[in-house]
């Protein structure tokens, strides 16, 4: 496959891309420039200069804010199909936020140079763009709903991100998260301290919810994972 061709590949298996003109599609993919990043590489950091999005071609990105204690807040995990570093497009401010891989990661950059040309030409592209944005801002409010529940559901949406970019199914319908992450760091994500969440994951192994196969994490029974991650909370505000 040639580069130009995954390029604009990735443009058609872009969600937010879907409503574009097949001639704007093509124009989007040739201007496109393939980046590639290894496990821990750092795209950018927040408060950086803004210098353009890219779309997700094969890996995971986490992207993160790190507080004044040093402790790091995850505010998503992105994969194939998903657009980063939108919101600078919009604003041209500095980044929000810090973006890593979490895998190894192929990546295509879209320039801010190259998307104001093809937004010009047709503004169903910057339509594209702010669309998603609010659907983040919608995700955003979701997160601060979030941080008023208690442990058991904030761990359970954490482990319900990670099945969601790395779970693979097993024949017997748990799904393993192929991501090593210990428990010191599930706490710093879910904002507790180590005890309580070694204490959680005990009480979920002990009713069958959790496993543990070759140090990854292994999930049962999804939809019982979604009730406790409370899927009743509203994701906006209007």
């Amino acid at each position: 496959m040639t580069s130009e061709h995954s390029a604009k590949s990735t443009v058609d298996q872009t969600p937010c891309f879907q409503s574009l003109s097949e001639d704007t599609r093509l124009r989007l993919g040739e201007a496109l420039r393939a980046v590639t990043l290894i496990r821990n590489d750092v795209l950018f950091h927040r408060e950086a200069s803004i210098d353009g999005c890219y779309l997700v071609e094969q890996g995971a990105l986490k992207v993160s804010i790190e507080d004044h204690t040093g402790g790091e807040t995850w505010l998503a995990i992105l994969g194939a199909g998903d657009l980063v570093g939108e919101l600078g497009l919009i604003d041209h401010r500095r980044r929000s936020a810090t973006v890593s891989a979490m895998t190894e990661c192929r990546l295509w950059r879209l320039s801010i140079g190259d998307y104001e040309t093809l937004s010009s030409l047709d503004a169903t592209l910057n339509q594209c763009v702010v669309r998603l944005v609010c659907e983040r801002l919608r995700l955003t409010n979701q997160q601060v709903c979030d941080q008023r529940m208690g442990l058991e559901a904030r761990l359970a949406q954490t482990m319900l991100k990670l099945a969601d970019a790395f779970g693979e199914p097993l024949p017997d319908g748990r799904v393993l998260i192929r991501y090593r992450i210990g428990q010191s760091r599930l706490a710093e994500v879910a904002g507790a301290s180590r005890e309580n969440v070694n204490r959680q994951i005990r009480s979920w192994r002990q009713v069958g919810l959790c496993d543990r196969i070759n140090n990854y994490y292994c999930l049962s029974t999804l939809p019982k994972w979604k009730m406790l991650r409370g899927d009743n909370i509203p994701t906006n505000t209007g």
